[in-house]
């Protein structure tokens, strides 16, 4: 990744400057959170390969003509945005890691990057927020089911604390016991993986205790209670652990998380009993049905962005599904 600082460090006499360039690579790498600095690594790696496949082009300083006609190679091989984002970014990121400047900020190289974009074929994908009835109803169901299981408790967890939390899925996922705090008002989580956390402090997460039957907090403390988990004995167990199957149900594998696919799968299963179209819902439904919720219900803005750990007003509200009543104060308020 970092082989022009190594060259460069060989030629340093002093131990101690030695020894912290030695470690400068690994500080770089750490500039970025952790998923982000994957994703251009991959981009820059797909870079090299096709470098090695075109010997006339040399990958790094690149030439801003060569750059602009990769992006084109990814256009016509792959023809999606996030295959030339990925490939722009991780060209760009590959250049700064050894402190050249990117010829991605060449005039040419940024026209091509945008010509490319707008070319690939754009089909909408964004799925519909679950809404708070939805929620209930899957707390209704599960509370009627006599023959309950622990599978079934965990994905009605998923969805009251996605919902609540306003959790991207991987934040959720990566919790664990030891990062949660139950009390008598309210479950404090601390994210450890939230995407806009590039400093990884993590971020807190607040639920509040409910006077209600379908408070997530109650139900969080019958699952722990349920799956024997003790966030005091099992701080390296997952919020959301991994489950076996054995002759007598379910029990949990301690230390052991669960991957996106296996979520997606029971979450979209559960959820085929309360919606007429599962394809139209996902994960991401939870977050954004949480937040469009939240809005409806004149929760402020700052305080949306703060429970979502979002960045940018932009980010916010391009979860936010507003209600018809919310729309038409817009022309009520106009005075006419």
């Amino acid at each position: 990744m970092c082989s022009g600082i190594w060259r460069k460090a060989e030629t340093i006499k002093s131990p101690e400057l030695r020894d912290l360039a030695s470690t400068l690579p690994t500080i770089i790498y750490s500039g970025l959170a952790e998923k982000t600095s994957d994703k251009y690594l991959s981009g820059w790696n797909k870079w090299l390969h096709w470098c090695s496949v075109n010997q006339e082009v040399v990958p790094r300083p690149a030439e801003p003509f060569f750059v602009a006609l990769y992006l084109n190679h990814v256009l016509f091989t792959k023809g999606t945005v996030g295959s030339l984002i990925t490939a722009f970014y991780g060209i760009r990121w590959g250049h700064h890691v050894v402190g050249l400047n990117s010829p991605t900020n060449n005039p040419l190289v940024k026209l091509a990057f945008e010509g490319c974009q707008h070319l690939c074929p754009r089909e909408s994908c964004k799925k519909e927020p679950i809404s708070c009835e939805t929620i209930k109803e899957l707390v209704d169901i599960f509370n009627r089911n006599d023959k309950r299981n622990l599978l079934e408790f965990r994905t009605l967890i998923v969805c009251l604390l996605g919902f609540s939390g306003f959790f991207r899925i991987q934040e959720l996922l990566s919790v664990k016991l030891k990062e949660i705090e139950i009390n008598n008002e309210f479950l404090k989580i601390i994210a450890p993986k939230s995407k806009t956390d590039q400093h990884r402090d993590g971020n807190e997460v607040f639920i509040s205790r409910l006077n209600s039957q379908y408070c997530p907090v109650a139900y969080v403390e019958k699952f722990l209670i349920q799956s024997g988990l003790d966030p005091k004995r099992d701080e390296e167990s997952f919020l959301i652990p991994r489950l076996i199957k054995t002759k007598d149900g379910h029990r949990v594998m301690y230390n052991k998380g669960i991957s996106y696919t296996s979520v997606r799968d029971t979450f979209k299963e559960t959820l085929k009993s309360v919606v007429k179209s599962v394809n139209n819902y996902g994960l991401h439904s939870l977050r954004s049905g949480g937040a469009s919720a939240a809005a409806a219900n004149d929760v402020t803005d700052r305080m949306i962005s703060k429970q979502g750990r979002w960045k940018s007003e932009q980010g916010r509200n391009g979860y936010i599904k507003d209600t018809i009543g919310n729309r038409l104060k817009v022309s009520k308020s106009l005075g006419i």
